[in-house]
């Protein structure tokens, strides 16, 4: 569900090509196959994949979970964390909690074209 939130959340701000990471190999696997998954999760694999639709292009990747800030003090972590302490989730558009901000800033990869 978080990819189809994904590729909702790309659609609506840029139009270029969609790179998902995940620290799941098999949400891997899945994504990547287009027809005949069998599974209970089919319907939620084949909305992700009908979202990315709406993008130019888009693919998925495997990263080490060291990589993408869900390990002890990571970005995953510490929003877990704070979905505990205030019982609820949201989405940040335009900003960050401030418990994430540097974790954010240190992970985010600027690609600047000449």
């Amino acid at each position: 569900m978080a990819c189809r939130e994904g590729h909702m959340l790309a659609a609506e701000w840029c139009r270029k090509k969609v790179i998902l990471e995940t620290g799941c190999s098999s949400l891997v696997g899945m994504l990547q196959d287009r027809e005949g998954y069998k599974s209970r999760l089919r319907f939620i694999i084949k909305e992700a994949q009908d979202t990315g639709c709406s993008l130019p292009a888009w693919l998925v990747e495997h990263t080490k979970r060291g990589q993408n800030g869900v390990g002890q003090n990571g970005i995953a972590h510490e929003l877990a964390q704070l979905a505990k302490r205030i019982g609820l989730t949201a989405m940040w558009y335009l900003c960050s909690p401030a418990c994430v901000e540097q974790l954010i800033a240190r992970d985010c990869n600027f690609i600047f074209k000449m």
